[in-house]
């Protein structure tokens, strides 16, 4: 039974681009992913952000300032992850109250 439900969530994914498996639980889901990609993107991206509306931070154009920042999005998103979805007050919970609003702060900016 558990082959025909990973063929189906293998199938759902490929059609609509997640599977009910994923909505389920689609926090959990999402922290994976996000934490996945911006990892991706930290150790083999090449681009980063550089345009801001003021110029006095232009500190924000370093590579290695985008880094850190992937890193702490990254870091938040796979605690979570890994204490399965559950937002407590430790470690996990704090490392995404500390990654979600640079996760929206440069959520146009990731990207290679």
């Amino acid at each position: 039974m558990h082959l025909l439900r990973h063929l189906k969530n293998f199938w759902q994914r490929g059609r609509r681009g997640w599977s009910d498996e994923d909505a389920w639980n689609l926090d959990y889901h999402l922290a994976e992913v996000i934490a996945g990609a911006v990892r991706q993107l930290r150790t083999t991206g090449v681009g980063h952000p550089c345009m801001h509306e003021d110029p006095s931070k232009n500190h924000e154009c370093d590579r290695d300032w985008w880094e850190a920042v992937l890193w702490e999005i990254e870091y938040g998103f796979r605690e979570y992850a890994q204490a399965d979805g559950m937002l407590m007050e430790d470690a996990a919970g704090t490392a995404l109250e500390r990654a979600m609003p640079l996760f929206v702060k440069h959520f146009r900016g990731l990207w290679d």
